[in-house]
Order: structure tokens, then C-alpha cells, then sequence
């Protein structure tokens, strides 16, 4: 049986994202929404996440870079907004 093949977005919109997104302070540091995958290879992941803060906060991170003890995938970006995070990524 194959496997369904899904391409990998090279390049990620807000419009990947529900369009409104509560932050929740009680859920801080914990994800707002799914990870969508993109670039080259699913290199690069972004998310909305929770912060005690009055609004979510988005983060991008990195496959091919990663923590020596954990091996997890690097956090590169932050930003307030979605553009502000992945902005000069493509």
C-alpha cells in the first residue's frame, strides 16, 4: 500500500492558522495551535503558544539545528505576530 504523499509547503501563510486564536495564561508556554511544517525538506516548524503575557506569542523552529542534549529543533524566531515571525525566512 502507498503512502500518501503530502508536498511540503516551501513558503507557510497565517491563513494555515485558525483565523482567531485566544491566548489562554493558564496554558502558558504550551502550543496555541498545531506546528505547521515548512521550507525546504519540513525544515523549519511555526506555532502560536500561550504566554502570561495579554496575547499568544508565535516561535519558529529549526530542524537543522538543535539543542547537544535534547536533539530537539532549535527555536530561531519570536515575534508578537505570524509575520513578524517568519519574516526573511523565504
Amino acid at each position: 500500500m502507498a503512502r500518501k504523499y503530502k508536498p511540503t509547503l516551501l513558503s507557510v501563510s497565517r491563513s494555515e492558522f485558525p483565523k482567531e486564536i485566544v491566548n489562554d495564561a493558564t496554558k502558558r508556554g504550551q502550543l496555541a495551535a498545531p506546528k505547521v511544517l515548512f521550507g525546504e525538506f519540513s525544515r523549519y516548524a511555526v506555532a502560536p503558544l500561550h504566554s502570561r503575557f495579554g496575547s499568544i506569542v508565535w516561535f519558529v523552529w529549526d530542524a537543522e539545528k538543535s539543542y547537544d542534549e535534547t536533539k530537539a529543533a532549535d527555536i530561531i524566531r519570536q515575534g508578537c505576530t505570524f509575520e513578524e515571525a517568519v519574516e526573511g525566512l523565504w
